[in-house]
Parts: C-alpha cells; sequence; structure tokens
C-alpha cells in the first residue's frame, strides 16, 4: 500500500533542518565568544608547544612565561596576570594548566577548568568586535567613572573592585585583601576622576 506525502509534510522537514542547524551555528557563536580571552592565550600556548611536549614541570612553565611576556593586548596581559605569568602576580596555576594541556584538552574546556579555580578568568572579554594580534591601535579608553560610587567602594565585593580595575586597564601588584583593592582604586582616584568630569 502506497501513501501519498503532502508536500507540507516536506516544507516542515526542510524548516526543522534549517532551524536545528541555525541552532547548532547560534551556539557555536555563543561558546566561541564565552573565555574569549583565555582560549586566545590557551591557543597560543598550544601553538607554541606544537608536536614537541616539554618533558618538565619547568620547561612548561618557561613556557607560559614567554608566551605570556610576548602578549601586547591589556586584557590577555591581565589573564597572564591572573594565572601567574607575570612577575608581580601573587600565585600562579601553572599545574592546572599544564596538566590538561599535557593531555591536548580543548582550550575552551580547559578554560572552563580554570573558571572554577578564579571565576574572573571566563570574565575577560575583548572590547572590540574583533581582534587583530598584531594591531598598531591605542587600546580603548577606559569605562566611564560615573558607575563607580566613591562613597561605597566597602561595600562592593572583591570581584566588582577588581572589575573595576580591569575597566581602566589598571593593575593591582600583591592585592590580596579588600582593602587592597580599595586602596589602589582610592590612589587611582585623581586620574579617572579627572576625566570623568571633563
Amino acid at each position: 500500500m502506497h501513501v501519498r506525502s503532502k508536500p507540507g509534510v516536506y516544507i516542515l522537514c526542510i524548516l526543522y533542518i534549517l532551524a536545528m542547524c541555525v541552532g547548532i551555528a547560534t551556539a557555536e557563536v555563543a561558546e566561541s565568544s564565552e573565555c574569549e580571552v583565555c582560549v586566545a592565550v590557551v591557543d597560543r600556548f598550544y601553538k607554541a608547544v606544537g608536536d614537541t611536549k616539554p618533558k618538565s614541570q619547568d620547561q612548561w612553565d618557561s613556557m607560559i612565561r614567554r608566551i605570556c611576556s610576548q602578549v601586547t593586548h591589556p586584557k590577555e596581559k591581565r589573564f597572564c596576570w591572573y594565572i601567574g605569568a607575570s612577575r608581580d602576580s601573587a600565585t600562579n596555576i601553572f599545574r592546572e594548566i599544564t596538566r590538561p594541556m599535557s593531555f591536548n584538552m580543548p582550550s575552551l574546556n580547559l578554560c572552563k577548568k580554570l573558571q572554577k579555580i578564579d571565576s574572573i578568568i571566563c570574565g575577560l572579554r575583548y572590547s572590540g568586535p574583533t581582534v587583530v594580534e598584531e594591531s598598531e591601535e591605542k587600546p580603548t579608553p577606559p569605562a566611564a567613572v560615573a558607575t563607580v560610587d566613591w562613597d561605597n567602594l566597602s561595600k562592593l565585593r572583591i570581584r566588582q573592585l577588581k572589575q573595576i580595575l580591569d575597566n581602566w586597564n589598571e593593575f593591582c601588584s600583591g592585592c590580596v585583601e579588600k582593602s587592597d583593592f580599595i586602596a589602589r582604586i582610592q590612589e587611582l582616584r585623581p586620574k579617572y576622576e579627572s576625566k570623568s568630569e571633563l
């Protein structure tokens, strides 16, 4: 017995397949923008390693420090500071990077693992829509200071204080406690408060 199909069924099938393709493409775009700075720097680590993997932890450490010394974008420098590859970093989490790299863990998965250790790692984003590695462009100006409530800095969480410094492309060397971050922001206050009044 032969059953005739209706043209509407074919159209529905085609629309369903198109919707699935669009959904997958959208998910890939959203996933690629997630942890974008971390993924970009870890991809550089993988590119530097190539097929020959370092034999010792010291070789891994020197490779990471070498790559981080070559980055130029402020957000990438900030990432290197968070993982401990900068000279003024308080701690390092190299083993959390090098061990998964030795097993060829994908960059995004490695970054999500690092996010469990330090939640701000995946919070780093490039300011522009695309980033050109060898760009001669000047970094974007700091965020407007009008959003900083100078009188209530002590009520903010450390994560929010770090975000203020991150928006300004500033570092807080050796900052561990909340009071350290507040002191650094207050130290930079004249520089950024005067820009907001102009």
